[in-house]
């Protein structure tokens, strides 16, 4: 089966998918949408209860992803587990033969959770992925070459002489590749990644970008609401909300960003978000690719 690690060192750009993880999942339908991406995509990332409604297992859904001949990347947050707790979810990926993970504090819990539940943030995202760097070396259940560990990064528009503590910080952790958090303004990206480029940061890790796939004013607002820290260029809503087709509006900017994003420096790949139908990212992809 093709794998993430083999990719990122073949290919100057990859693609990854992180479909919608919800209640209503099933075996079926997760079969159905990892069958769709086979073949289209270099893996496909498993969120970790992003918005808090507790879904299948990140586990056996990148179980399912495999045999539906996907590599998984599944997430791991510290928002809703301990040490030990984090300690065998990387473990158990290893036992299934999961290589890639993307290690992080987490988001706060929504709204509509607080009060009802504890968020536990026991770990540093260092720590998570200092912890999974030496079980990579050491635990007889990981196989050769080891874990491909990735961590989250936030786009910002740096100011002169931004040094990238933080995410120095997290590849001297054992980062091997990095992921943007949703970003839907490109020149912003481009002023990013130009920076991550001239601090050499790019030479010593993968840099994915996450871009969301929205088809729908519906989708704008799941995006305003569960995602406020993304950065949005003015041009996207107003593109999509004037539109007389939405759903081709927002699949033909998606294609737009995706091919101007092979050709930024700095930025090795994307991972799709979307909230609809498989349907529409097979087209994406199909246009794109």
């Amino acid at each position: 089966m093709p794998n993430f690690r083999d990719a990122i060192r073949a290919k100057d750009f990859v693609i990854t998918v992180e479909p919608p993880l919800n209640t209503q999942l099933t075996h079926d339908s997760l079969r159905q949408t990892f069958g769709a991406l086979a073949g289209r995509v270099d893996a496909v990332q498993i969120g970790d209860n992003e918005e808090a409604e507790g879904h299948i297992a990140p586990l056996a859904i990148a179980s399912i992803a495999s045999s539906q001949g996907v590599d998984p990347i599944i997430h791991i947050s510290a928002r809703d587990r301990n040490r030990i707790a984090l300690h065998a979810e990387i473990l158990g990926a290893a036992a299934l033969g999961i290589a890639s993970r993307v290690l992080k504090r987490g988001s706060k819990l929504p709204r509509s959770r607080k009060g009802r539940v504890k968020s536990v943030f026991d770990s540093r995202t260092v720590q998570m992925l200092e912890l999974a760097a030496r079980l990579s070396e050491t635990a007889p259940v990981v196989s050769p070459p080891g874990l491909l560990l990735g961590t989250m990064i936030t786009v910002i528009d740096p100011e002169p002489g931004w040094a990238a503590e933080r995410v120095t910080e997290k590849l001297n952790a054992g980062a091997i590749f990095l992921q943007a958090r949703a970003c839907l303004d490109f020149e912003l990206l481009k002023r990013y990644a130009a920076s991550l480029v001239a601090l050499r940061l790019t030479h010593r890790a993968t840099f994915v970008a996450s871009m969301p796939l929205l088809t729908s004013a519906q989708h704008l607002q799941w995006l305003n609401a569960s995602l406020p820290e993304t950065a949005i260029a003015k041009a996207i809503p107003e593109r999509l909300l004037g539109a007389a087709d939405p759903r081709e509006e927002g699949i033909a900017a998606c294609v737009e960003t995706i091919t101007a994003m092979r050709d930024l420096p700095g930025v090795s790949g994307v991972n799709l978000l979307y909230r609809g139908d498989v349907a529409d990212v097979v087209e994406v992809l199909h246009r794109a690719t």
